[in-house]
């Protein structure tokens, strides 16, 4: 809560108020304390629970030189780079928190500089990361497809401006770090190609009856599942099937909720329209495969911050105030419908999904919540 209202005050101050004074050191103070607050954490998040566990097991530069990456069946798990960054870790220490902290500054440091040099008001975009629970989704949930969703954030100026050697050089990075930067390769796709209103919608009609046929599109995939371990995860999530509420409810929000957006995205020929495009295909194609969710991860931050951008010009841009929060109310919606609605649910085993993140233990603590690790312990035994 502190931190949040710490957030606050740089929105009203810097980005409402327009005070440039002070600006960028409010910002570096602002990534400090984040830093501290993920780097100091004990058994706080969802996967980053297994990779704690995992760690002690993990090979250091020695182990890698004589063995390889993939000396035990459980690495096939991880990607190289992953097992690279850990190895560096033990380099300066034993103990987990030094890879913690190490992650925590890598990160954090990315989405900074991503925000601030990318956003005209970077401490809004934060704050809405930060009551969404998308920032801790992403730092501490997905704690290893972070650092390939960094690094295409840091590759997304390439993708805009068609630089391509440059843009798959770097995509290979994000995809040595986790599998699901696959679909980075295929994303040039949305900026080389121009769609209208018209192509989209009939895009959408196409790929919609590919919901109510999984082992079909399975088949489809298969020949970019050239891994092993890539076909054994998109097997898995075939297995995972929505309720009939579910579908029709994913579908309202996600997909139909969402193109008076992209429609009013491609009016207004914002440059990032590729990505809307993308956005609402893998809507789409998530309700199809549940595992296409996670493509997601990528677009996120991107989408957020065209979304606050906007939210700050609709004075300007909607004359009709009836239209103007129609609007935000269709970006809500759609932003809350994933993550921050997980919050509020409990799974099959009874457990509830906040409990993997609160409340916070810092390692002076070393306080072990039941709940959390129960969860963990359910989830993988499901």
């Amino acid at each position: 809560m502190l931190i949040a209202i710490f957030i606050l005050f740089g929105v009203v101050h810097f980005d409402i108020l327009n005070n440039n004074i002070g600006r960028k050191g409010y910002w570096i103070l602002t990534f400090i304390i984040l830093v501290l607050l993920l780097g100091f954490r004990y058994r706080v998040g969802g996967d980053s629970l297994s990779y704690e566990d995992a760690y002690p097991g993990m090979p250091d530069f020695r182990d890698i030189k004589l063995y390889g990456f993939y000396y035990t069946e459980r690495l096939f798990a991880y990607q190289p780079f992953w097992i690279i960054l850990v190895a560096f870790a033990k380099l300066i220490g034993k103990d987990y928190y030094i890879f913690q902290f190490l992650h925590a500054i890598l990160v954090n440091i990315v989405l900074s500089y991503f925000l601030f040099k990318n956003s005209k008001t970077p401490f809004s975009v934060l704050l809405f990361l930060f009551i969404t629970h998308y920032y801790f989704y992403l730092t501490i949930e997905v704690e290893r497809e972070i650092l390939a969703i960094c690094v295409f954030l840091l590759n997304l100026k390439n993708l805009e401006e068609k630089k391509w050697l440059k843009y798959y050089c770097l995509a290979f990075i994000s995809f040595m770090f986790h599998m699901s930067a696959i679909f980075i390769f295929i994303l040039p796709i949305f900026r080389v190609i121009t769609f209208t209103k018209k192509t989209i919608v009939t895009i959408i009609l196409l790929l919609t009856p590919l919901i109510f046929f999984k082992n079909f599109f399975i088949e489809i995939l298969k020949p970019i599942l050239f891994l092993e371990s890539m076909e054994s995860k998109f097997k898995g999530y075939q297995e995972i099937e929505f309720s009939i509420t579910g579908t029709i409810a994913y579908y309202t929000v996600r997909v139909i909720c969402f193109i008076p957006i992209l429609f009013y995205g491609i009016n207004k020929n914002y440059k990032s329209n590729w990505m809307l495009n993308a956005y609402i295909i893998v809507s789409v194609l998530s309700l199809a495969l549940v595992g296409f969710e996670r493509f997601l991860n990528y677009l996120i931050i991107p989408y957020i911050i065209l979304f606050i951008d906007i939210l700050y010009s609709l004075n300007i841009q909607f004359r009709n105030i009836f239209f103007r929060y129609i609007f935000v109310f269709l970006v809500f919606c759609n932003i809350f419908f994933s993550i921050p609605w997980r919050l509020f649910t409990t799974s099959m085993t009874g457990d509830k999904y906040y409990y993997l993140f609160f409340p916070y233990v810092s390692v002076f603590d070393k306080h072990i919540i039941k709940e959390r690790e129960k969860y963990m312990v359910n989830q993988w035994d499901l």
